[in-house]
């Protein structure tokens, strides 16, 4: 499993509960106040805030076109339990994006602590690393691909 800038580390309502919990330490997203959820419940980036809240590393037409196809989840989705984390049976490899602020980059470091990933690699990137540096996530995939190769015959 190869984590690109993602929140994945604990069992039980995992995004709340480190957005939350400003007391143990973690940080609220930079972008927080640009998230908005719709009547049905959908949790929205602004679109006018798009941009500098989820790919500030982007040019504007790219940030356009994502914003304006944006896939919203549901707001209720970050508060779900999630009971038996496949990284704690998988190996994996995670991507930090330093410039994130959809994820605090020291909340990923936190959670890359406790996952204990086969390599970390960390890149001056927003949240949309995969469209901002694909090469660098290429080769995190390939590296994963290469080691996990023998497992597969």
């Amino acid at each position: 499993m190869v984590h690109v800038g993602q929140a994945r580390d604990r069992s039980g309502p995992w995004f709340l509960g480190w957005c939350r919990a400003l007391g143990q330490g973690d940080q609220p997203p930079a972008a927080f106040d640009n998230l908005a959820p719709d009547s049905d419940g959908y949790l929205w980036v602004k679109q006018d805030k798009y941009q500098e809240s989820f790919c500030q590393d982007l040019p504007d037409s790219e940030a356009r076109v994502m914003a304006v196809t944006q896939k919203a989840p549901l707001a209720s989705t970050f508060g779900d339990t999630i009971t038996n984390p496949a990284w704690r049976k998988k190996p994996c490899w995670y991507q930090i994006s330093t410039e994130d602020r959809m994820i605090h980059p020291d909340n990923e470091r936190r959670m890359v602590q406790r996952m204990n990933p086969r390599k970390t690699i960390e890149l001056p990137a927003s949240h949309a690393s995969l469209a901002s540096h694909p090469g660098q996530i290429a080769g995190l995939i390939d590296e994963a691909v290469r080691e996990l190769r023998p497992s597969f015959n």
